[in-house]
């Protein structure tokens, strides 16, 4: 993972065992992000076959899906209203109880 850290671009790589279980994240400078490789040399060899074999999968998308005989949609009214709904009621005494025992934890 790539992020800026002190005004330079840093890559976050993951922890090696030889580091405490304690030590829950550790910055370092390893490269520019630009000049920065994947380093697939320390992947298996059964999880790199699977990579090569499966490549244009992994490349990043050029364009928009092709068209579907049936597109997702949700029909909508033309000039229908909002609906203003409150997403959680209580009945009046359950409303009271909680206010009651809200404003007993915050005194």
């Amino acid at each position: 993972m790539t992020i800026t850290y002190q005004g330079q671009l840093t890559v976050l790589q993951g922890i090696p065992t030889s580091f405490p279980q304690q030590l829950l994240l550790h910055i370092a400078s390893v490269a520019a992000a630009d000049q920065a490789e994947p380093d697939l040399q320390m992947l298996p060899a059964k999880l790199q076959s699977l990579l090569d074999a499966y490549s244009d999968l992994f490349e990043p998308p050029t364009s928009l899906p092709p068209s579907r005989a049936c597109d997702h949609e949700i029909p909508l009214i033309p000039g229908a209203a909002h609906v203003l709904v409150r997403p959680y009621r209580y009945p009046p005494k359950l409303k009271d109880e909680i206010e009651k025992q809200v404003q007993e934890m915050l005194s």
